[in-house]
């Protein structure tokens, strides 16, 4: 069984990453002017804390890309809605959009004449899609590094900047590092998990309608504490560092991700293993 899945997926990331390069060269640049205006807000944020521009690092950058809002716009539902975060978030649906359910069922013939079994196909889009959502954040995190390196500095730690803004904000224990690491860790793992969940259930319900449902879904995350909803779990001003009253841990986090993705992995192969898929290839 193994072969087989390792043959649908050798045969996915040949076709998925042709097919899909468009969109990845759309993301990366969508990325890199929302890198670009982080880099000038926070240069002006520094200038007017009276700091020099070049007070910044990496870190720095990541952490205004990634952090999305805290719990306070759950009580007052004025303050600025975190665009930037949700575009970032979006962008894996939108990257991966109709591929796996217009590749399956195009191709139903071949597929199914060389599957043994209908899983080893299930399983080769899933780890595509996981695939392909490590390539997008090695990208965004290749870009933000060059960023910062030609605008200020591509260091992991705080400077002028980061000592005054951030570092008093976060809990005892928590360094530079493990800031940038969290900060890197919740949306990677927010996105992992909603590019194999989008992937099970894009053979059942039409992409375009799934991505109104996880754009519902995470807008409905920054106006809610609750810990059902995933947004919250990819958003680092929201965790137990920066408010340990409310904040979730990072081993909530995983174990968030593992239980939705153990469970989403069941019933959607088992719809999956149920479908007529002619009948569903068909608009």
């Amino acid at each position: 069984m193994a072969k087989e899945i390792f043959f649908f997926l050798y045969r996915d990331v040949l076709i998925g990453l042709s097919s899909l390069r468009y969109r990845f060269l759309f993301c990366l640049m969508m990325f890199t002017a929302m890198a670009i205006l982080s880099v000038y807000q926070l240069q002006t944020s520094a200038e007017l804390l009276g700091m020099d521009r070049n007070m910044l690092t990496y870190t720095d950058l990541l952490f205004s890309l990634f952090q999305g809002v805290d719990y306070e716009i759950v009580e007052k539902k004025f303050l600025p809605f975190p665009f930037s975060w949700f575009l970032l978030q979006m962008m894996i649906p939108f990257l991966l959009g109709a591929y796996a359910r217009d590749d399956l069922f195009l191709h139903t013939s071949f597929l199914f004449v060389r599957a043994k079994r209908r899983l080893s196909i299930w399983l080769a889009k899933v780890l595509f899609s996981l695939l392909a959502v490590i390539l997008v954040f090695l990208s965004f995190l290749a870009v933000s590094w060059l960023i910062a390196a030609v605008f200020f500095s591509p260091d992991i730690g705080f400077r002028e900047y980061g000592d005054a803004k951030i570092k008093p904000a976060i809990g005892g224990g928590w360094t530079a590092v493990r800031l940038t690491w969290v900060t890197i860790a919740l949306p990677f793992l927010l996105n992992l998990c909603g590019a194999a969940v989008y992937t099970m259930f894009s053979f059942l319900i039409r992409p375009v309608y799934l991505f109104l449902i996880f754009a519902s879904i995470y807008i409905l995350s920054v106006y809610t504490a609750n810990p059902f909803l995933p947004g919250s779990y990819g958003m680092i001003l929201r965790h137990g560092m920066f408010d340990p009253a409310r904040g979730f841990s990072t081993a909530a986090c995983v174990m968030y991700f593992s239980v939705t993705l153990l469970a989403a992995g069941v019933i959607g192969y088992r719809l999956f293993k149920r479908a007529d898929i002619l009948y569903f290839g068909k608009d």
